[in-house]
């Protein structure tokens, strides 16, 4: 009977220890692009691969890109997620995929040459579960292509 106890107790305790062992975790890898223009004004591209295990069932992971990113926020969904598609017609079709760890997602920044940036993340509704990001500097605004009135501008390649 002793020995029953025992095993018992020791049963218990390991499975207590594996579940305080698979707690959620989140990691950031984020890089910039060069400066390219678009609508006029010198941006860069921040790419980020975000990595989890254990993601809290029904949870999903809120990426917040540094300030004056485009968007501001990105949103992931681990696990199984319902899509509907559209065959153009009127024809939907619905299926499950299963998003997997790590996924990309991207920003856009003004390319100014601030320094230190970074990314965060956390699941929705699990804020002790988050990550931030290595970080990074955007890099300096683009040569400007000045022509005079009347003149073409830009690159040419051979």
């Amino acid at each position: 009977m002793k020995v029953f106890r025992i095993i018992t107790i020791t049963l218990f305790i390991l499975c207590v220890n594996f579940g305080l062992n698979a707690q959620c975790s989140i990691t950031l890898d984020a890089g910039t692009s060069g400066c390219y223009i678009s609508g006029g004004q010198s941006r860069s591209t921040i790419t980020v691969e975000v990595g989890w295990t254990n993601a809290p069932t029904g949870q999903n992971i809120i990426i917040t890109g540094p300030p004056g990113s485009v968007p501001a926020t990105r949103i992931i969904t681990p696990g199984t997620i319902t899509v509907q598609y559209n065959d153009g017609i009127s024809t939907f079709v619905n299926s499950t995929q299963f998003i997997v760890s790590p996924q990309l997602v991207a920003f856009e920044i003004p390319a100014n040459g601030t320094t230190g940036l970074n990314v965060s993340a956390a699941f929705s509704s699990t804020a002790s579960c988050n990550a931030t990001s290595n970080p990074f500097n955007a890099p300096t605004a683009c040569q400007p292509l000045a022509c005079a009135s009347g003149n073409l501008g830009g690159h040419s390649f051979f």
